[in-house]
């Protein structure tokens, strides 16, 4: 079930740029629908799912997806060889250099950008809830790119929260649409 569902999102998603506002609306309600039908058929086989790891793996899919068609979040991960612009694309992007870059490798940890128009300064929150803001957000990254090249230890999470300048007036009609963007390595 929750292949069918993320299948038929995809295809949706593909096949968006071809269909007209009323099409798209009307496919993204029929995936709406279908998960609404089955989310109590799942919630039913609760019980089977302590014992069964691919019901418990269904249900964890399902719920993801069903979250995402809800909230209408975009995820997008940069990709790309050492060295080849990552981290300065995101900066332009955001409009300001948050993200360290230079003539060497700079980054050495996963930072996820949440589009948020209403933080310019830019946060950075840190897996154990520390925040930095403004100026501090670029020596901070640096500092724990230093430290997670030194110590091959894993990094903790990280979300910078900031404006993405081609997002800027932008409507999501009033959805609890967010965008992030991955910075990688």
């Amino acid at each position: 079930i929750f292949f069918s569902v993320a299948a038929l999102q995809h295809m949706v998603e593909a096949a968006a740029p071809s269909l007209s506002k009323a099409e798209y609306n009307a496919y993204y309600n029929k995936i709406g629908k279908f998960l609404q039908d089955w989310i109590p058929i799942i919630g039913a086989e609760k019980p089977q799912a302590d014992t069964n790891p691919f019901l418990l793996e269904a249900e964890r899919g399902f719920n993801i997806v069903a979250h995402k068609h809800q909230t209408k979040c975009f995820n997008v991960a940069l990709v790309a060889l050492c060295k080849s612009g990552k981290s300065t694309f995101l900066n332009a992007m955001m409009g300001r250099d948050f993200l360290p870059s230079h003539n060497v490798p700079e980054t050495a940890c996963i930072v996820r950008v949440k589009h948020n128009p209403h933080c310019a300064q830019g946060r950075l929150f840190l897996n154990k809830g520390a925040c930095v803001q403004g100026r501090d957000v670029c020596a901070t990254l640096r500092k724990i790119n230093s430290q997670a090249r030194e110590t091959n230890e894993a990094p903790p999470e990280m979300i910078l929260e900031a404006p993405l300048v081609a997002l800027s007036g932008k409507s999501f009609e009033g959805c609890q649409t967010s965008f992030d963007v991955s910075d990688t390595p």
